[in-house]
């Protein structure tokens, strides 16, 4: 199946579509887990006309999905309609980043990137920072969930035979020293290993990494990790070589609750 893959917006090339104003929406997702002043990051210093994404409100559902009609709501009030292009970029977690790539993407938004190398990245490139929040006139945006495809808990246990399950966390986790213990059937993928020095690693070495996997664009995958962030990343990078994966969004701990493995 043919998808539309993320876009990763360089720094340069976010500058200046910046500067051009064309109509393009920034949306600041610094976000990590047990941080509580993510808020207080934006507003010191954002790129200018960038609106903050609060994916810790949109984060604690149990199936790990949002409200579509509380969460169209909120979209448009970042002046994002159907046609919008949106750019989602953060800090030092990727893994959030990838979250909110999908989120939007999962509620039907098809032009979404993501600025490589984050913040960071801007300033490095000459961009301007802006101060405080962001107004801007409400869009349109009718969001429908479906957009990137999803497992519920008890599906990880039913998947069909050529189905290939990935675990997306780190090796410690996957080995049941900390976290949940990981589900029968899985493979160890690493989100992490999708990165190089904090840069979403090139489609070729993308491709040779799921490769080593027997993963290919001909493939079924579903991904899960302990509380679909790292998941969310493992999609996005599978995304950005043609293949469409799908995501078990919630918690695993809910998983074990709920089915009892």
């Amino acid at each position: 199946m043919s998808i539309d893959p993320p876009v990763a917006h360089s720094a340069a090339e976010a500058v200046r579509d910046a500067s051009a104003d064309g109509g393009r929406v920034f949306l600041d997702v610094h976000f990590r887990h047990g941080e509580h002043d993510c808020e207080e990051i934006y507003l010191s210093g954002h790129v200018p006309g960038a609106h903050f994404f609060p994916l810790q409100h949109y984060s604690t559902h149990p199936d790990g999905l949002p409200p579509i009609t509380e969460f169209e709501d909120e979209v448009r009030g970042w002046g994002v309609s159907s046609s919008t292009a949106v750019t989602v970029y953060g800090g030092r977690s990727w893994r959030s980043v990838a979250r909110a790539w999908w989120l939007l993407r999962w509620a039907g938004l098809r032009d979404v990137s993501f600025l490589s190398g984050g913040l960071a990245a801007w300033i490095e490139e000459g961009g301007s920072l802006e101060l405080g929040p962001v107004h801007a006139a409400r869009g349109t945006a009718t969001l429908w969930p479906g957009g990137q495809p999803t497992v519920r808990a008890d599906d990880l246990l039913s998947l069909p035979h050529d189905t290939v399950l990935i675990d997306a966390r780190d090796a410690r986790s996957f080995r049941g020293e900390h976290g949940s213990p990981a589900l029968s059937r899985a493979v160890n993928a690493p989100a992490g290993l999708n990165l190089d020095d904090g840069v979403l690693l090139d489609a070729e070495d993308l491709a040779a990494y799921y490769g080593r996997l027997g993963i290919d664009e001909s493939s079924r995958v579903v991904v899960y990790s302990e509380t679909g962030f790292s998941g969310a990343l493992t999609v996005l990078a599978l995304a950005a070589i043609g293949i469409r994966a799908a995501l078990y969004p919630g918690r695993l701990d809910e998983v074990h609750a709920r089915v009892g493995v």
